[in-house]
């Protein structure tokens, strides 16, 4: 039953004399219609899915493109063959490309407001389904659904492409579309970049502003073009600062990862350990690449920030760039710079095949004495003579515990608080910058809370993973035996060994005890014969 057919306006806008006269419709025309057509109608809502977009009569968009854009998601999802008849900036006419059924669109502007409206719609169909859809899915369409794909996975080939459009809408495109389309989604987020670094001023104010004694530093290149280039970005929050130096040990391991967004920058970062031996990130920044000129640029701000001054008393931890060694030695001439083991046993894997190579570097790298350094380092020697001559260039007292100065707190010989660090931003690594810099700075947050209302129910006593530390070392007193030779001075003998142990002075000549700051099995074995509090032998620093 058609309850419309009376119906005046519907008639005078989809009625036969209109279609027959398509060709003669002029401004005028366009002004008339608009003259009768009703306010009250919505307007195009683009939040609503794809799927569930559908033309209504009268609908209002802001454009031709919205409005053809909308019919690509329509006839993709019901797989109609639909034709532009007429497309220009004033009007846009559609119909069945098979001329089979009445199926028709018609749209122009309004007279009396800036909008494009759809003035008269036949929405029957009545043709077969074909997923065979030509011009209507134009290479656009398709990029303008993948901006996000991209965005994350720039690298999607554009046969992925092809596959990935056939699996999530059921139509077929061209390889030339494809490839199109990427160029187009490409041109989108490039598009999309530029705003965010255009924001970086802005971004950094704000910080300023709302982080006071928060450092920020923003470096462009000016072009004689008056157009700005990003060069670098640094942050080093007020709050992390401090927390650093009122609460953490005083080793920072430094290390540089790659963005993995469409811009391919590095991000340079420096992470603290904390006293529950936790990592704790303290400033970053975002540079072009990594080099001897940027790692100086971003020492200058972390010693000013840290209050470093020439490094006596502090550690460093890295891969050993080479720029940043030179840094370093320039700028901290006192610090025990560190290389991560880590590193070195990897090349060394690469070079020597075989556990015994790995077996015997590790044995070498944890040594805490010169004279267990040496006989490990001896053990190669035998095993192949090019092996100990390769450890032995890489300089040993950057990365032997024999070799470290005494009362750091920290016998760490890798750099897994970078590591660490690195693995909790892999997803944030992938995203335009301000968004990555405000994951960065939230996790941040969210990290510093958690451990703040943590550590309030520890009260003064030690911090747990330290307590575990301290309960592995007791398992292993009941293989030692503790000769007193004064008040405070003890030999602990074990089954092969024997160590001098000096409670007042916090030594042993095992050298653990001064290189961690917790202790050793031998300083645990004095403290327990002298039933004195294991736990207060343990270094405020720790």
């Amino acid at each position: 039953m058609n309850r419309t057919k009376d119906d005046e306006f519907l008639n005078r806008l989809c009625g036969e004399d209109e279609e027959g006269n398509d060709n003669n419709i002029n401004d005028h025309d366009l002004h008339e219609e608009d003259a009768n057509v009703t306010q009250q109608h919505s307007i195009f809502n683009e939040l609503v899915p794809w799927k569930k977009q559908i033309p209504i009569l009268g609908m209002r968009f802001k454009d031709p493109s919205q409005l053809k854009s909308m019919l690509c998601n329509y006839v993709v999802m019901n797989g109609y063959q639909l034709c532009f008849e007429k497309n220009d900036r004033k009007r846009l006419l559609v119909k069945c490309c098979k001329g089979e059924c009445s199926i028709r669109l018609w749209a122009s502007w309004m007279s009396d407001e800036a909008s494009f409206q759809i003035k008269s719609l036949k929405s029957v169909h009545k043709c077969a389904r074909n997923y065979k859809l030509g011009s209507m899915v134009t290479y656009a369409w398709i990029g303008s659904h993948y901006t996000r794909e991209f965005l994350l996975r720039q690298k999607m080939g554009v046969r992925k492409l092809r596959t990935a459009v056939s699996q999530k809408f059921g139509i077929h495109v061209s390889v030339g579309q494809c490839r199109r389309a990427k160029k187009y989604a490409l041109q989108l987020i490039d598009g999309t970049l530029v705003e965010h670094y255009a924001k970086l001023w802005s971004y950094a104010e704000e910080i300023r502003r709302s982080n006071l004694g928060s450092t920020v530093k923003l470096d462009v290149n000016h072009m004689p073009n008056r157009k700005n280039y990003f060069i670098k970005f640094y942050v080093c929050f007020d709050a992390l600062k401090k927390g650093w130096k009122e609460g953490c040990r005083t080793i920072i391991g430094l290390d540089g990862c790659f963005l993995k967004g469409i811009c391919k920058r590095e991000l340079l970062c420096v992470v603290g350990r904390d006293a529950n031996n936790g990592i704790y990130p303290i400033a970053w920044a975002v540079v072009c690449v990594e080099n001897k000129e940027n790692w100086r640029w971003f020492l200058d701000l972390l010693i000013d920030d840290l209050g470093l001054n020439l490094g006596y008393g502090y550690n460093v931890i890295s891969d050993q760039h080479k720029g940043m060694i030179e840094v370093v030695k320039e700028l901290l001439p006192y610090v025990e710079h560190r290389q991560c083991a880590k590193h070195i046993s990897q090349n060394l894997r690469k070079r020597y095949i075989g556990a015994q190579y790995e077996s015997i570097f590790w044995k070498a790298c944890k040594a805490t004495t010169e004279v267990d350094f040496k006989v490990a380092m001896k053990e190669l020697e035998v095993l192949d003579p090019s092996a100990h001559q390769y450890l032995m260039d890489k300089d040993p007292k950057t990365w032997s515990r024999a070799y470290f100065q005494p009362g750091r707190c920290c016998d760490a010989v890798e750099n897994g608080m970078s590591e660490s660090f690195n693995d909790v931003i892999v997803d944030a690594r992938k995203k335009p910058i301000i968004t990555m810099l405000e994951e960065l700075s939230m996790y941040m947050m969210e990290r510093v809370f958690k451990k703040k209302c943590k550590g309030i129910g520890w009260g003064n006593q030690i911090c747990p993973t330290i307590r575990e530390i301290m309960n592995d070392i007791k398992k292993g007193l009941r293989h030692y035996q503790v000769l007193p030779s004064g008040l405070n001075q003890f030999e602990v003998r074990g089954t092969t060994d024997a160590y001098e142990v000096d409670l007042e002075e916090r030594t042993c000549s095992c050298r653990l005890w001064q290189l961690n700051g917790i202790g050793c099995v031998h300083s645990v074995a004095a403290t327990s014969f002298m039933n004195r509090d294991v736990e207060s032998y343990v270094e405020k620093n720790v």
